[in-house]
């Protein structure tokens, strides 16, 4: 196994994977210990494992190993005694290897969501009712840019009001708002690459009006569903509208990353029920948090 020790290994695999272990989760592990070095595996083991850490650093406070035998440097240390030490140590580790199993059989077993089917009954194309419920929200938005909202809700046959929502949930229906990290601007934070292959940029999208910045709302949308394989005339629910910002080649699936996944671990906080998966129905949920 090399220098590093079993426990550190095990803990770095868990990391690069996207599995936080807690030092509670398998006990005796100790996360913020760093891998001891020119030791050979057990003298790891010793000085980092939670039992037998007392052994090694009390009890035989001179006891260690080289790297080129499996001797004790105080040589008032008998045989027995290593003997002893030893089982204790195998006894703790064979402990701690069952439950490391069952953390591992937890963690692989677990099962995917059930997919359920998007409802796209209660949509609503009437530009009043649509703006009787947002124009307390946001005062400042035009009777003309409700009107566009409703022609792209019904261009992508989505419902108005989850627009709306998607649209809040990004940006707060701000069209000059910025992500600071990302450079995404506008209504549904375009990403400067996104913005280029619209035919415009970041720079100019902050510049426009939210009706003039709507335009660029609508030509995303439209590609990305037909990218994603619908059909002009298919009905897309609030989950779908929003993975087609998210993830929109994952728009079709319901399962839409994992643990593990680099976009699970950047966007863990979608995963409301924290079973290691972000979902559509999720999103949908989230789209109803931001509805006005």
């Amino acid at each position: 196994m090399g220098t590093e020790s079993l426990n550190n290994q095990l803990i770095n695999s868990f990391y690069l994977s996207g599995i936080t272990c807690p030092t509670d989760t398998i006990p005796g592990f100790n996360s913020g210990t760093a891998g001891v070095t020119n030791q050979f595996e057990l003298a790891g083991y010793l000085n980092q494992n939670f039992y037998t850490q007392n052994i090694s650093n009390v009890t035989y406070p001179n006891f260690s190993f080289d790297t080129s035998m499996l001797m004790p440097q105080n040589s008032a240390v008998t045989n027995a005694s290593i003997d002893a030490l030893y089982e204790s140590f195998t006894n703790t580790m064979n402990i701690q290897s069952q439950q490391i199993s069952k953390l591992l059989e937890g963690l692989y077993s677990t099962k995917p969501p059930v997919v359920t089917t998007e409802d796209t009954s209660y949509f609503d194309y009437n530009v009043d009712n649509l703006k009787n419920k947002w124009s307390a929200k946001k005062p400042e938005l035009t009777d003309n840019f409700y009107q566009k909202v409703v022609d792209i809700a019904q261009k992508i046959q989505c419902d108005p009001n989850d627009l709306m929502a998607v649209m809040n949930a990004e940006s707060g229906l701000n069209a000059d708002a910025v992500n600071k990290t990302s450079n995404a601007t506008g209504l549904i934070q375009f990403m400067p690459d996104t913005a280029t292959g619209l035919g415009t940029n970041v720079g100019d999208l902050k510049q426009m009006t939210p009706e003039q910045q709507l335009e660029y709302v609508e030509k995303y949308l439209t590609q990305a569903k037909s990218n994603a394989g619908f059909g002009d005339n298919d009905k897309i629910g609030a989950g779908t509208l929003y993975t087609l910002i998210f993830l929109p080649a994952k728009a079709k699936d319901n399962i839409l990353t994992q643990r593990g996944e680099s976009a699970y671990s950047s966007n863990i906080g979608l995963d409301t029920n924290r079973d290691g998966f972000i979902t559509k129905d999720e999103l949908g949920k989230r789209v109803q948090n931001y509805m006005a």
